[in-house]
């Protein structure tokens, strides 16, 4: 049998949590949306599918694709030499 205690209702979803979600997907990840919403990475990701809301490929480092190859291109000069080298 299951221990009641440990089941957790979810919460449902308020326009301005939704709103937040819509402002900040495409410029913060998931799990720092999910930090400010008290809520989990996955339930952030399953409401963004569901309204529609893409949030953009990040690299290791949490940056954006785009923003690394441009900070990548930054340092590289155009010699293919790094700088401050």
């Amino acid at each position: 049998m299951r221990d009641e205690r440990l089941t957790r209702l979810k919460r449902p979803w308020t326009e301005v949590e939704d709103n937040e979600l819509r402002t900040f997907a495409a410029t913060v990840s998931a799990f720092r949306i999910a930090i400010r919403l008290k809520r989990t990475k996955n339930a952030v990701v399953e409401r963004a599918n569901k309204l529609g809301i893409a949030f953009p490929r990040t690299s290791r480092r949490g940056r954006p694709r785009q923003a690394q190859q441009s900070l990548q291109a930054s340092i590289v000069q155009e010699d293919g030499a790094m700088r401050g080298r």
